[in-house]
């Protein structure tokens, strides 16, 4: 709205400049939070300088790839063809409906240098860089003699790509040049990609997997059925499960899978997938008689959203400034003595548990990646833009940011929009993540190790006890996505991963559920050891219970990396590297930790290439 107001839009009369349908491009719209909690994550940190000085920027959340790249296009649309939807312009629907608005700004001087400096004051407070002025100024100069309206767009694409445009503190542009990002090269090592499924929101997942028949002497599923009351899953309408109770005893032998959850059950029979019992964020294991007495550490603000996510996210409860579990993973193998070729991919946006060294690949699940607006009329000058470090944290941040959007937009693009599936995705937004997952790992080259990770939103259930659209869209997503891997034999060297920041009260509040903490999740690959339950399912629901907290709070029996360190193992994270990416392992005993023999059949874990299903 301030560059409208800059360039002197002028509408039509009745026109409405407050635009609807922008979350999906740009990631933020008026009056359209994308949820209860606002616009942006308090303690969100971005990749590059600001994460090195542990400083947070919430509105850089903002800062994807294809949320940059849209903004831009958005923007260069704009002083192209005034307020309208051509070429991928703001209203976003083509140009089929004409202008809803034209800039009417012109420049009093006529010297680059001068046009330059206007556009500083009305654009950046007059904060842009005089190398950037300079650098501008020529472009400027260089175009005019032959296209005077041509080099006063260019000259405004310039300025609005610049970081003093996108951050409010000076930009302190040094001599030293922008490093190039490392490259490990690929040894021709077989390829294996984790991918991680975050319910966002708190899942029910005490649904998910229900105590069904074969309990001992007492009825578990009536004392289930009692304890939920409007909550509870009815017992005809469960998907019963044999668990093979060899290592891991249960205290039932048949488990019930919630009915919209069918591919569960198909690959937990085939041994395909594994459920994992009462799993949470944790510090060190705690009982309910330490719980009370406060005499063990745990997990900041336990039952709130953000924090829990982060925790879930970093696997280092304790430490607010910890970097994504994945994030570290990834770090560790581009680091060891025989180091891998790494990537990391978010469909879901900017993911904590992807935040480290390396700055992760941001796709949109729609749209994938889109190409910028002139791209090869701009880059040599966009390249300049970003060219020298700033000892200004945040401008320099950005300038990362765009220097690495930059790089990766063209050649992502367009072999993105090159590959082609064997499997029919359907059109829900997890289904369509999915898909985007499978095509980036097809394209994926010489890439040793990947991750991947997606999300489906509207866990936080308070007001509902209804799960069978959300839990529809887990299983279709993943359902074509295992097809899909089968068809490129894939399916062998990849593991599916769920993750929640907690569980939800096994009690009702009338409506819906509340925020707990211990859940059930699942894992699913070609050589995942299924057929069973990792960890331990509560012995009993009751509010009496061991572990429970109260209105059916259960304290956790497993922590997340009870379950990572297997995962990892499998994906080729050494032991030496091992307590630098779970740092509270060793806090936890044997029994509550799963290696990847334990997890995975023995020949993926001596990382032999497996052949697809």
């Amino acid at each position: 709205v301030a560059t409208l107001r800059a360039m002197e839009l002028q509408t039509p009369p009745g026109s409405d400049i407050v635009k609807k349908n922008l979350i999906e491009t740009l990631g933020i719209e008026a009056f359209n939070p994308p949820d209860v909690f606002g616009f942006h994550k308090p303690t969100y940190t971005p990749p590059g300088p600001a994460a090195a000085a542990q400083l947070v920027a919430p509105e850089m959340q903002l800062m994807t790839t294809p949320s940059l790249i849209n903004f831009l296009n958005g923007l260069y649309s704009l002083f192209d063809n005034g307020l309208t939807g051509c070429n991928r312009g703001l209203l976003g629907y083509a140009c089929k409906y004409g202008t809803h608005g034209t800039l009417t700004w012109t420049p009093a001087g006529s010297t680059g240098a001068a046009i330059v400096d206007e556009l500083a004051l009305l654009l950046t407070n007059d904060r842009l860089h005089n190398t950037t002025r300079a650098q501008i100024a020529a472009a400027y100069d260089a175009k005019a003699p032959t296209n005077a309206a041509a080099a006063l767009r260019l000259a405004q694409k310039l300025v609005v790509s610049a970081p003093e445009f996108h951050v409010t503190n000076l930009n302190a542009v040094t001599s030293r040049p922008r490093p190039a990002p490392a490259v490990v090269p690929s040894q021709d090592r077989p390829f294996k990609a984790v991918v991680v499924l975050f319910m966002n929101g708190g899942a029910d997942s005490f649904n998910s997997l229900v105590p069904h028949s074969n309990c001992g002497s007492k009825d578990y599923y009536a004392e289930y059925a009692a304890v939920r009351t409007g909550a509870a899953v009815p017992k005809t309408s469960l998907l019963p499960i044999v668990n093979d109770a060899t290592n891991y005893p249960q205290p039932c032998g048949t488990f019930g899978v919630h009915p919209d959850l069918p591919l569960y059950k198909t690959l937990f029979d085939s041994k395909e997938g594994a459920f994992v019992a009462n799993i949470g964020s944790l510090v060190e294991p705690v009982t309910l008689a330490e719980y009370n007495a406060k005499q063990k550490r745990l997990p900041p603000s336990l039952f709130g959203h953000n924090t829990m996510q982060q925790s879930t996210a970093s696997v280092h409860a304790q430490n607010i400034n910890a970097k994504g579990v994945l994030g570290r993973a990834i770090a560790a193998l581009s680091l060891q003595d025989s180091p891998f070729k790494t990537d990391l991919f978010s469909i879901a946006g900017m993911q904590k548990m992807l935040e480290g060294a390396q700055t992760p690949n941001i796709v949109h699940f729609r749209t994938g990646i889109t190409e910028l607006n002139d791209y090869d009329e701009l880059i040599q000058e966009l390249k300049k833009v970003s060219e020298f470090e700033s000892d200004s944290i945040f401008a320099d941040t950005y300038a990362g940011i765009l220097r690495s959007s930059l790089n990766k937009t063209k050649t992502l693009s367009t072999a993105l929009d090159s590959v082609t599936l064997d499997t029919t995705f359907g059109s829900d937004r997890l289904s369509l993540q999915y898909e985007k997952v499978a095509k980036v790992m097809k394209m994926r080259g010489d890439t040793e190790r990947a991750v991947y990770m997606v999300e489906l939103g509207g866990f936080d259930t308070h007001g509902s006890f209804e799960l069978s659209e959300l839990f529809k869209g887990v299983n279709d997503g993943l359902d074509s996505f295992r097809a899909e891997m089968k068809a490129q034999g894939l399916w062998d060297d990849v593991v599916v991963w769920t993750v929640s920041e907690f569980g939800r009260t096994l009690t009702s509040n009338g409506l819906g559920t509340d925020h707990a903490w211990g859940g059930n999740h699942f894992l699913a690959g070609g050589q995942v050891n299924g057929g069973q339950i990792f960890g331990s399912f509560p012995a009993t629901l009751e509010e009496t219970g061991e572990l429970n907290l109260g209105r059916g709070r259960l304290i956790p029996t497993l922590a997340w990396e009870s379950v990572w360190e297997g995962i990892l193992e499998w994906f080729g994270v050494d032991a030496g590297s091992m307590p630098t990416v779970l740092p509270n392992l060793a806090n936890f005993p044997s029994n509550m930790r799963y290696n990847a023999q334990q997890m995975f059949s023995s020949s993926s874990a001596s990382g032999k290439q497996q052949s697809g299903a």
